[in-house]
């Protein structure tokens, strides 16, 4: 989103204040709603991953490059849509690695799995 003209400030911004809260939460809710399966955990993030974020990702894409061409007026629908990627983006990134590790443990070591 810095080449349709997004500040690399805005960018930075987002990581503490969006990702890291969802990378630490995420996890512990995945952890209640599948119960230690990892595949149907993966799969559901994968499924969401290439319908929903990338549809808010052009919406993202779309209000950036509005402001952009507005002067650089930034409106609501703008930052829901550039905090609104971010954080589904966070959060699949979050579920599809919170899989992987939990597939991995349970193989390496049968007494977690």
């Amino acid at each position: 989103a810095v080449e349709f003209g997004l500040s690399k400030q805005t960018t930075a911004l987002l990581s503490p204040l969006v990702i890291l809260p969802l990378g630490i939460a995420v996890p512990i809710i995945a952890n209640k709603i599948w119960h230690g399966a990892p595949l149907t955990q993966f799969l559901s993030a994968y499924q969401f991953r290439v319908t929903i974020v990338a549809l808010f990702d052009v919406a993202m894409l779309h209000s950036v490059r509005t402001s952009t061409l507005n002067g650089g007026h930034r409106t609501a629908t703008f930052w829901t849509a550039v905090i609104g990627s971010t954080a589904l983006q966070a959060i699949v990134h979050s579920l599809q690695f919170n899989a992987q590790m939990t597939f991995f443990a349970s193989r390496v070591d049968p007494a977690i799995g």
